[in-house]
Parts: structure tokens; sequence; C-alpha cells
């Protein structure tokens, strides 16, 4: 086999070793993005349960710092589908536990939020003025 023939067999093998770990190493920083996401989604709510309203907001930023990772290429759609289902998931949780206990920090309000598309509802309100559900 000639010198050269060996030299251009060999730089192919560099340039497709180098694909490889580019991919690879890609792949791990998104899988890595997702996973710190996961962990901060998952704090968020923990850290900020007690009062609803704030952890309402934080998990809603959450959701548009996620929109734009996406639109980064940060994550791809797959890894978006995932953190937008948590998220959801603490949302409808928010609501549906909101809506059997009164705020915290209302001073002893009787604040109530629908339990099925989480409109504020006045402490005399009989049904949500959005949804038309009752109380």
């Amino acid at each position: 086999m000639p010198l050269t023939n060996l030299f251009l067999v060999l730089a192919v093998a560099i340039v497709a070793a180098g694909g490889l770990i580019g991919v690879f190493l890609f792949k791990s920083r998104k899988r890595s993005a997702l996973s710190s996401y996961l962990t901060k989604i998952d704090s968020t709510y923990n850290q900020y349960a007690v009062d609803r309203i704030e952890c309402r907001t934080q998990l809603e930023r959450l959701k548009s710092d996620a929109i734009e990772m996406l639109k980064k290429g940060k994550i791809d759609e797959g890894h978006f589908l995932m953190l937008d289902e948590k998220i959801s998931e603490y949302l409808k949780d928010l609501t549906q536990t909101t809506a059997k206990e009164p705020l915290s920090g209302t001073g002893g309000d009787q604040a109530m939020f629908c339990k099925n598309c989480g409109a504020k509802l006045a402490s005399e309100e009989k049904l949500c003025r959005k949804c038309g559900t009752k109380r």
C-alpha cells in the first residue's frame, strides 16, 4: 500500500472519529441540560409549594425558559415535551390543591380558585365567571 493511500485512510478515520465524538458531546450536552432543568423544576415546586401564586409564577417562567432553550437548540423537541409535561403536572396540581385550600398570605380571606380552570373566585361566588363550574 503506497504511503499516500495510508495517509488518506488515516485522515478519513480521524475525521470519522472526530464526527462521532462531536455527536456524542452534542447529545450529552442536551441530556445534561434536560437533567438540570428537571431538577430545577422539582426544586422550584418544592421551594415555593407553600406560596401557590409565587410557585405558579416561577413554573411559568421556567416554561418560557424551556421554550427559549428549544428555540436556541439547547434541547430537542422530545426533551421540551418532557419538561412541558412535568411543568404542566405541577401547575395542574397547584390549581387542584388551591381550589381546596385558602390562598397563603391572604390574611384569612376565603379567596379560592376554580378547580376546573384555575380562575380566582371571590368568597361569595358560587359559580366560576370564566368556565361556569360550581364551586
